[in-house]
C-alpha cells in the first residue's frame, strides 16, 4: 500500500480505535479494577527501603514476569491473572525446595520458601480483596445451576453454562479444578 493511499485511511482508523476504546470503558461486564497489581511498585519501593532482600526480589521477578507476559497474547491486567502467575511462581518454587531438599542444601531451601511465603502473602491478599469462592460455594452455585437447567444434564452443558456470558460466577475468581472436580461430584461422573 503507498504511502498516500495510507495517509487517506488514518484518519477513519484513529476514529474507529477510539471507538473501540470507548466502548470498553463504558462495558458492563468490565472485571473489577485490580488491587493488588498496580501496588507492587510501591511495594517494592517499601522493599527496597527496608532492605527486605527476600521481598525485593520476589517482587522484581513479578514485575519482569508481568512486562514479559505484556508482550504476549495473554498481558497480566487484573489480580485474577496475577494470582495465576503466583500460583506458577510458587508451584516452581516448590520444585525447586524439593531439588534443594534431595541434594541437602539448607540454605536454598531456606531462600527459597522465605520467596513461597512473601508470594503466598500476595495470593491470600488478592483471594480476600477480590472474593475467591471456596469449594464449598462452587458446589452451592453448581447445584442451583443444575437444578433450573432444562436442558440435558451432562458435563459439557454444565460448563458451557458456567463459562459462558451469563455465568453467575463471571468475574470471580475461582479454581477450574475445584469447578470440575464439583461438576463431576454433582453428576456422578
Amino acid at each position: 500500500m503507498s504511502f498516500a493511499l495510507r495517509s487517506q485511511f488514518r484518519p477513519a482508523q484513529l476514529y474507529f480505535r477510539s471507538l473501540r476504546t470507548a466502548v470498553r470503558a463504558y462495558s458492563a461486564d468490565a472485571a473489577p479494577a485490580p488491587i493488588i497489581l498496580p501496588r507492587l511498585r510501591e511495594d517494592m519501593k517499601t522493599a527496597m527501603r527496608s532492605k527486605d532482600t527476600v521481598r525485593l526480589g520476589v517482587v522484581r521477578a513479578v514485575l519482569a514476569d508481568i512486562t514479559n507476559a505484556s508482550h504476549s497474547q495473554n498481558p497480566v491486567e487484573s489480580d485474577g491473572k496475577l494470582r495465576a502467575l503466583l500460583l506458577k511462581k510458587i508451584h516452581v518454587a516448590n520444585d525447586a525446595v524439593d531439588q534443594f531438599r534431595e541434594n541437602k542444601r539448607d540454605d536454598l531451601v531456606e531462600k527459597e520458601q522465605g520467596s513461597i511465603d512473601v508470594m503466598q502473602k500476595y495470593v491470600k491478599e488478592i483471594e480476600e480483596a477480590n472474593g475467591y469462592l471456596s469449594p464449598a460455594q462452587i458446589e452451592d452455585i453448581l447445584k442451583q445451576q443444575i437444578a433450573s437447567m432444562d436442558e440435558p444434564k451432562n458435563f459439557g452443558a454444565v460448563m458451557k453454562i458456567m463459562k459462558g456470558p451469563q455465568s453467575p460466577v463471571k468475574n470471580k475468581l475461582y479454581s477450574t479444578e475445584d469447578m470440575v472436580d464439583s461438576i463431576k461430584k454433582l453428576m456422578n461422573l
